[in-house]
């Protein structure tokens, strides 16, 4: 999500910046590692995060763990960025909703509260 967030939106929607909350940065680390223990469906896989947190050097590369890690991120994610648009029909996802998940994805819906 801190891809395409400011560090003010991710305050606001954790409560501080985690890219500077030393405690959990364990946590990131197994996200990244194949064998690590994804917790929930909604979590990416390492994969899909390594690109993420590639597009998340631009806004927040000054943050503590991003700023460790630049180097192994910046070449694991760009060879992980074509997934961005890769689609395939290996999912559980309802045929009605699929037209709307490929719709591109703005800042407003990503915030929209429900």
């Amino acid at each position: 999500m801190s891809a395409w967030c400011s560090e003010a939106q991710i305050v606001e929607i954790f409560g501080e910046n985690l890219y500077e909350k030393q405690a959990i940065f364990p946590e990131f680390l197994s996200l990244l590692d194949e064998e690590g223990v994804k917790p929930m469906e909604c979590v990416g896989t390492a994969c899909e995060t390594w690109p993420s947190l590639y597009l998340a050097l631009q806004a927040h590369g000054h943050c503590t763990f991003l700023k460790t890690h630049t180097n192994e991120i910046r070449q694991k994610g760009a060879k992980l960025m074509h997934l961005l648009e890769d689609y395939n029909s290996e999912h559980l996802l309802p045929e009605f909703l699929e037209p709307t998940l490929r719709q591109p994805v703005t800042m407003e819906v990503l915030l929209q509260k429900v």
